[in-house]
C-alpha cells in the first residue's frame, strides 16, 4: 500500500475523488416518509445518504449534508457545488459511475410506488400474537379463531389497497379492469398470504397451520408450504413478484359475469412486461449477474408454485367468496374515484 503522501501518477490530473455512502435507518412509520427514505441497497431498505469528497493525499475536504435515501446520487453531487470547480481539462474522477443503474428515473419512481403499494406491515401485530400464543401453548391448542379471522381480514384489506392504488389498473377500460381485478385479487391475496407466512414465521406456527388445514384442506396447505420454500428474503423482489402475478391471465377464479375472452390481452401483457423489466433491472442493480440470474430463476419457480396453490384453493367456496368481495369493494372504489375525477374535470 502506498504511503499517505504518495502522489499518484495518472491521478494528478484529477482534482477530487467523490463517493457516496448510506446510513441505514429503521423503516419509518409514515408511508410518505417510507417513500422519501427508501434506499434499495440499505439492509433495511431505508437510509440517509451522505457524500464524502477527498483528495489524493487521503484528506477529507468536503462532506455533504445528509439526504433522504431516495435522492439520486447525481443530484447530491450537483447540489454540493463541487462541479462548479471542475474544468474540462481537469475532469473530476467520478466513482459514482459504479452506482448508475439501468433503471430510468420513471422506472425508479414506478418501482418505489409499486413497492409501497403493498404494505405487509398491516398484518405484523396479529402475526406476532399468533406466534406468541402458539409458543405459550406449545402448539397444543388450536389457534385463536378471532386472531385467524383478523389475519385474513387485514390480508384482504391490504390486497384492496394495493389494487386500488395501482395506476396501471386504473388506466384500463372497464372490462379489462374487471378481468384483471379478479386475477389480481386472487394473486395478491395468495402471494401476499404466503409471503406473510414466510416473513412473520407463521410457517412454523403449528396452531395456525392447523387452522389453514381446516379451512382449505390438507392439499392446499401442503402446496402453500411448498411455495414458501421458494420465497426470496429480498422484500422488494417479493413485491415485484406479487405484481407480476397480478398482471397475469394464467389463473382466474370463475365468474359468471365477466368473460376472459373479451379482455385486451396485449394491454395486460404490456403491463406485465414493464413489471418484469423493472424486476430484472432491479436485480442487476442490487446483485451481480450470476446472483441476478439465480434469483430470477428462483422467482419463476416461486410463481409456478404459487399458481399451483391458487389453482387448488379456487375449489374452496369460502375463498372464492372472499375474493369476489375484494373485487366488489375495489371495483366500487375505482368507479367512485372515476366519477369524482370526471366531476372535477367537468367543473374545471
Amino acid at each position: 500500500m502506498d504511503a499517505v503522501n504518495t502522489i499518484h501518477g495518472p491521478e494528478q490530473q484529477d482534482k477530487l475523488i467523490v463517493d457516496l455512502t448510506f446510513i441505514a435507518i429503521y423503516q419509518p412509520v409514515d408511508s410518505r416518509q417510507r417513500k422519501i427514505f427508501y434506499h434499495v441497497r440499505s439492509p433495511t431498505n431505508y437510509a440517509f445518504k451522505i457524500q464524502i469528497t477527498y483528495d489524493f493525499h487521503h484528506r477529507i475536504v468536503h462532506a455533504s449534508n445528509c439526504y433522504q435515501g431516495s435522492i439520486h446520487d447525481i443530484t447530491i453531487l450537483r447540489e454540493s457545488g463541487l462541479l462548479e470547480y471542475a474544468q474540462e481539462d481537469l475532469p473530476t474522477l467520478n466513482i459514482l459511475q459504479a452506482d448508475i443503474s439501468t433503471l430510468t428515473s420513471d422506472q425508479w419512481t414506478l418501482l418505489s410506488n409499486l413497492v409501497h403499494s403493498y404494505d405487509e406491515r398491516k398484518v405484523i401485530s396479529v402475526c406476532q400474537r399468533l406466534v406468541q400464543e402458539d409458543e405459550y401453548l406449545h402448539s397444543m391448542k388450536p389457534a385463536n379463531e378471532t386472531l385467524v379471522k383478523q389475519f385474513f381480514t387485514l390480508l384482504y384489506e391490504t390486497t384492496e389497497l394495493c389494487l386500488s392504488s395501482n395506476g396501471d389498473l386504473r388506466s384500463l377500460s372497464f372490462n379489462d379492469r374487471s378481468v384483471l381485478l379478479r386475477t389480481g385479487a386472487d394473486s395478491i391475496t395468495c402471494y401476499g398470504g404466503i409471503f406473510s407466512m414466510y416473513q412473520f414465521q407463521l410457517r412454523t406456527c403449528q396452531s395456525f397451520l392447523h387452522s389453514l388445514r381446516r379451512i382449505y384442506g390438507e392439499h392446499s396447505l401442503m402446496l402453500t408450504l411448498n411455495s414458501i420454500k421458494f420465497i426470496d428474503p429480498d422484500i422488494v423482489l417479493n413485491k415485484m413478484a406479487l405484481l407480476l402475478l397480478f398482471s397475469s391471465k394464467t389463473t382466474c377464479i370463475f365468474s359468471s359475469t365477466i368473460s376472459l375472452d373479451h379482455a385486451d390481452v396485449s394491454v395486460i401483457l404490456k403491463i406485465q412486461n414493464r413489471y418484469a423489466e423493472i424486476a430484472w433491472k432491479y436485480l442487476l442493480y442490487k446483485y451481480d449477474e450470476y446472483q441476478a440470474v439465480q434469483k430470477f430463476m428462483k422467482l419463476i419457480q416461486c410463481l409456478i408454485a404459487v399458481i399451483q396453490t391458487m389453482s387448488q384453493v379456487q375449489s374452496v367456496e369460502s375463498h372464492v367468496n372472499d375474493i369476489e368481495t375484494i373485487v366488489e369493494h375495489t371495483q366500487l372504489k375505482l368507479i367512485l374515484d372515476d366519477i369524482e375525477q370526471f366531476n372535477e374535470t367537468v367543473g374545471d
